[in-house]
């Protein structure tokens, strides 16, 4: 028997064993019993004693089976999302955990849960230490989240399934020990996995999964806690709601007034909140939605400019009986379509949360600090967005939110990254970050009431990087409102 073989058999008997474990708990005593699922189909892992039906068992044959699932550790279950705080029916696998979501069509009505970036949030919660981005010749900068993969590892994202499989990336590649084996292994993170170099063994198993569905069962379950209970029916909002003649996706939970309401970045969807969500339907209801082009929100008019997203934004407030007034809590170019609502609609926002958010003279500290060619390579790489953004929108944008006039007096909360991003060769890096930094002074200073906090161990996803940092903002500036 290969060494590989012999692993996935060793793992298999520590899989059943925690599983034992769980039931001598009494876990599952509070777990309401799972609806069925469609399709057909039923197969039974000896290795595990757990059997995958229906639509599972059709992802886990057509995505990777063994390798990239591992096996089945857990039977069907209902449990509440960390993400959204939901009920879906789930089963865990050793390298994953299955969702069924049937208000989406086929192929979305399976979809992984992002144990990655659970995993990354509770093993480190400020930032994971000495990363290195892969800048080997090839390697692919990720705008969402301002991450590099290259290497073994882009092949193999590439290879397995890339994004709806993988998610971005998260981290940079550093150095971890392995809660499995103890060994010490360069790994990298991804929302729903993490990759780990194994030079020891020949392709393509020189890069294995993490089992974080082992980890997150054992995490969940083995110590017999139960989940938090999910908000109440008659406070929730999701779905998709018309905003004249197309639809935008929203999802809004918890209890209390005023309403957080969460603006993401460039051409990223709801999940970018998955390290905060959770905690802040704690403390208020909170609302987070998918622009136009993103997500699970429908295709939307170009150009695509703040003034475009803020008249489809109060569309869908109206739409969805989202009661006033509003926290705005915004990210990097999401900071833009804030300050316009902000400034539009003065009498219904209490407070307002920037995170390492866009300034609307941002363009012109910049370029006056790097080449025009630099600035062309920065136009180009806005432009690779998944929202369908001009860089034409963009400056329109900058002018919208000038001429809209000063934001309202109320608390302003400016969070800025500490730590150093990573700049194209040539770059002048400490005159460019310079630049950004009194981009967010000027920004703090358009509320009498406004603050700047530099976020030391962060880069540009402050709410990634230092979640807790951003809970407690969003608290401070609830409570001031309040």
């Amino acid at each position: 028997m290969s060494r590989i073989r012999r692993k996935a058999t060793y793992l298999g008997i520590i899989t059943i064993l925690l599983a034992m474990l769980a039931a001598q708990f009494g876990v599952r005593a509070w777990v309401a019993q799972a609806q069925s699922l469609p399709g057909s189909g039923s197969r039974t892992f000896p290795e595990t004693g757990k059997t995958v039906t229906g639509i599972f068992l059709e992802y886990w044959n057509k995505n990777g089976g063994l390798p990239q699932q591992g096996f089945p550790i857990s039977q069907l279950m209902n449990e509440v999302s960390d993400l959204d705080g939901k009920t879906y029916t789930v089963q865990y696998f050793e390298r994953a955990e299955f969702e069924y979501h049937p208000e989406n069509k086929p192929p979305y009505d399976v979809l992984l849960s992002q144990l990655g970036t659970f995993q990354y949030k509770q093993k480190y919660p400020n930032v994971a230490p000495n990363q290195l981005p892969n800048n080997s010749p090839g390697s692919q900068l990720f705008p969402e989240t301002s991450k590099h993969v290259g290497g073994k590892f882009l092949e193999y994202w590439r290879s397995h399934g890339g994004l709806p499989q993988q998610g971005f990336p998260i981290s940079e590649e550093f150095t971890e020990k392995s809660d499995l084996d103890g060994k010490t292994y360069t790994v990298q993170y991804f929302e729903r996995a993490v990759f780990e170099m194994h030079s020891e063994n020949s392709p393509p198993y020189n890069v294995l999964l993490s089992q974080l569905g082992t980890f997150q069962y054992k995490t969940r379950y083995a110590s017999g806690s139960t989940p938090s209970p999910s908000p109440p029916p008659s406070q929730a909002i999701e779905g998709l709601f018309d905003v004249g003649g197309y639809k935008l996706y929203i999802s809004c939970a918890g209890e209390g007034s005023p309403t957080v309401l969460m603006e993401a970045g460039l051409g990223t969807a709801t999940s970018t909140w998955s390290s905060v969500l959770s905690d802040l339907r704690k403390l208020s209801k909170v609302c987070v939605y998918d622009r136009a082009n993103v997500g699970r929100s429908e295709r939307g008019p170009a150009p695509r400019t703040s003034e475009q997203v803020v008249k489809e934004l109060r569309a869908l407030l109206a739409s969805a009986n989202v009661p006033t007034p509003y926290v705005l809590v915004a990210h990097s170019h999401g900071g833009l379509h804030a300050q316009l609502f902000a400034s539009k609609y003065r009498s219904e926002v209490v407070g307002m949360v920037m995170i390492d958010a866009t300034p609307y003279d941002i363009d012109e500290r910049y370029e006056a600090v790097i080449t025009p060619q630099q600035a062309q390579e920065r136009r180009d790489l806005i432009e690779q967005n998944r929202e369908g953004v001009t860089y034409d929108a963009v400056t329109a944008s900058y002018a919208q939110v000038r001429a809209a006039g000063p934001l309202p007096e109320v608390p302003l909360l400016v969070l800025a990254h500490g730590r150093t991003l990573q700049y194209p060769a040539g770059w002048p890096v400490e005159a460019v970050e310079r630049a950004w930094r009194e981009g967010q002074e000027g920004l703090a200073e358009r509320s009498p009431k406004g603050r700047l906090i530099v976020a030391q161990n962060s880069g540009h996803f402050i709410h990634q990087d230092e979640p807790q940092l951003v809970i407690n903002s969003v608290r401070e500036v609830l409570q001031t409102a309040r």
